[in-house]
């Protein structure tokens, strides 16, 4: 028979063990819950409603930012090159100045397939969103149907409907905030990104060709000073119910 001092010693490691193995699913579940580290370099801004909204240094992959043949980054109007890919549909606006908001509406041309791509611009921006059934669109909006435009819909990194939080986050990396309603199974993960990039030297050399046509006399270092660079701003909101992804909001813009 064992002595005590043994036997409480056992009795001991035995919990331990237990408590192990049952935090361990808990830290492994867990870790779908982090956001990106904090940096010294991220920023922070607070938007009409008074909320902080932390922004990460750095940009993401370019292919984030294609879907349906459709790129985002390229220059040109975003609606026209839409309309040559997927056809011509009408768009609907709303908004002035700095609220304005053109849409160009695609949905599945499969039954039964609710899926809906819009694309959009604002004053500086182009965006697309993708969801499992249109719910953005704008009111009275006509969607034309795209035998391109299925579930199986996904941007040129892989993000598509339907996918966990996980499968996004091995796209995307962690996000750089979350939040959500947990009764009702609700999350939504957000990559805010901004950083300064310099412009490439054909397209600098072609604005450097055009500002001297309308004036010979151009200042060359105040020029520079203005257009060798420009402020990159990059948005991702990913949501989900039921810990998959039912809207993916895709946001671009590229300032001087």
């Amino acid at each position: 028979m064992r002595d005590m001092p043994e036997m409480d010693l056992l009795n001991r490691s035995i919990v331990a063990v237990l408590c192990l193995l049952i935090a361990v699913p808990n830290i492994l579940g867990q870790t779908s819950k982090d956001i990106a580290p904090h940096q010294k370099s991220d920023t922070f801004l607070v938007n009409e409603k008074g909320k902080k909204i932390r922004l990460q240094h750095g940009e993401l992959a370019s292919t984030n930012f294609q879907i349906a043949g459709i790129d985002l980054t390229l220059n040109g109007e975003l609606l026209g090159r839409a309309a040559k890919v997927l056809g011509s549909v009408s768009t609907t606006s709303s908004g002035d100045a700095a609220d304005y908001d053109e849409q160009a509406c695609y949905r599945s041309a499969v039954a039964n397939d609710g899926t809906h791509l819009i694309f959009g611009r604002g004053e500086v921006n182009v965006y697309f969103v993708l969801s499992i059934d249109g719910s953005t669109r704008k009111k009275n909006a006509v969607c034309l149907r795209s035998e391109k435009i299925t579930l199986d819909a996904a941007t040129e990194s892989g993000l598509k409907l339907m996918q966990t939080e996980e499968q996004v986050i091995a796209v995307l990396g962690l996000p750089t905030s979350r939040s959500g309603v947990s009764k009702e199974k609700r999350e939504e993960l957000r990559y805010e990104f901004e950083t300064r990039k310099h412009v490439a030297p054909q397209e600098l050399a072609r604005q450097l060709k055009e500002a001297l046509q309308k004036d010979p006399a151009l200042n060359l270092r105040e020029f520079h000073d203005n257009y060798d660079f420009f402020d990159l701003d990059e948005s991702i909101r990913a949501q989900f119910v039921g810990d998959r992804l039912v809207r993916l909001t895709v946001s671009w813009v590229a300032t001087t």
